[in-house]
């Protein structure tokens, strides 16, 4: 009764932004506006619904509802399954990408620098490069005469990342098929899409083939491997383990002379330090008598 009535509910919210949900039964529905179609999945629960759980159920719907007109701002076709990746237009490149990747682009991808303006010629590190929207748009900002060195771990985030550049053709983005971390080796690495993450020994998964062994570097080595004598600005999330770069980048780096501006994600939580990542890379800072900052709420950041 109380699913129902809540469908119900999310059938009106639709109607007043114009847009008509469609039941194709099976769990499928079609949110339509115009000839603008999202196709979304009602999660099938096996417990007992409670009126709590139910933003879960419908949770592909009402994230329809609510970024519709956002979606087909940047969407190449008109009809988009929410569940599978499909190709944006973003800055004037087809990008194969999926939702999670277009929320972000306003409050994410596009914020990171706020503090520091990208000029011609800049050396950027883009880690955590997912599918490669922020390198995208380095790519367009530092020009032919710089470089982005982008870095995505995870193997299926790569691959999509990798045809992007190439049929792109962004020839100033060099992309790294390994993880940032404080040590040059190997790691145990949990490949979850948008929230794959270097993990410890005692991790347990259900879902089979996700723990893999990926290579990591640290971003000292990696300096030091391609003899570079500056960089101007740092991307950085990656899931946690931000705070093992900002560690490397302190105690071997900075001592250097290089001195980036950065943009560091710092909302994770490290179950394993019993700690958010804002706090830890704060005091590390503050150690160095460095001063930094830590802003846009909507995905926190730290910046120096």
């Amino acid at each position: 009764m109380i699913s129902s009535f809540f469908f119900n509910y999310l059938k009106f919210v639709a109607h007043l932004h114009g847009i008509k949900i469609i039941d194709l039964k099976n769990n499928c529905f079609e949110l339509v506006k115009k000839d603008k179609k999202i196709v979304v999945i009602k999660k099938d629960f096996s417990f007992k619904k409670r009126f709590t759980k139910l933003r879960s159920e419908y949770k592909q719907i009402i994230d329809g509802i609510k970024y519709f007109d956002l979606i087909f701002s940047y969407a190449v076709e008109n009809t988009i399954d929410l569940s599978s990746n499909f190709y944006i237009n973003y800055l004037g490149c087809k990008i194969e990408t999926n939702f999670l990747q277009v929320k972000e682009i306003s409050f994410a991808i596009n914020t990171y620098n706020k503090h520091y303006k990208l000029k011609e010629g800049d050396i950027v590190f883009d880690l955590g490069g997912y599918h490669g929207l922020y390198s995208v748009l380095a790519s367009k900002e530092v020009g032919t005469s710089g470089k982005i060195y982008c870095f995505e771990p995870d193997p299926n985030n790569f691959e999509i990342c990798k045809r992007n550049i190439e049929n792109n053709n962004l020839k100033n983005i060099i992309l790294i098929n390994k993880a940032l971390s404080d040590h040059t080796g190997s790691d145990i690495f949990f490949k979850r899409g948008h929230g794959s993450r270097i993990v410890d020994s005692s991790f347990k998964s259900n879902t089979k083939g996700s723990i893999c062994k990926i290579e990591s570097i640290s971003l000292s080595d990696f300096i030091k491997k391609e003899d570079l004598k500056r960089i101007d600005f740092i991307k950085a999330d990656i899931e946690g383990s931000e705070v093992e770069l900002i560690k490397d980048y302190l105690e071997k780096i900075l001592p250097l002379g290089i001195y980036p501006r950065m943009a560091i994600a710092c909302y994770h939580y490290r179950k394993d330090l019993n700690s958010r990542t804002d706090k830890m890379l704060i005091d590390l800072f503050k150690k160095k008598r460095l001063n930094c900052k830590i802003g846009n709420g909507a995905h926190l950041c730290l910046y120096f």
